[in-house]
């Protein structure tokens, strides 16, 4: 089980910090921004993925805009 401290959501996406300092995202980057932080070939996103490349314990909140 993860335990959520944080969470931001877009127009078509979130992302979720755990306790641990680890950044989930899920949802669409409809505009292949690299929103989701998952590289260009994971643009839809229907179950949380880890963003492993961003794992910072020191991380406390987190925010989309």
């Amino acid at each position: 089980n993860l335990n959520i401290v944080s969470m931001s959501c877009g127009k078509s996406c979130a992302l979720f910090l755990t306790d641990e300092g680890l950044i989930y995202s899920l949802g669409k980057d409809d505009k292949k921004t690299g929103i989701l932080g998952q590289g260009p070939s994971l643009l839809n996103i229907k179950t949380p993925i880890s963003l492993d490349n961003l794992f910072i314990s020191s991380i406390k909140s987190i925010s989309l805009g």
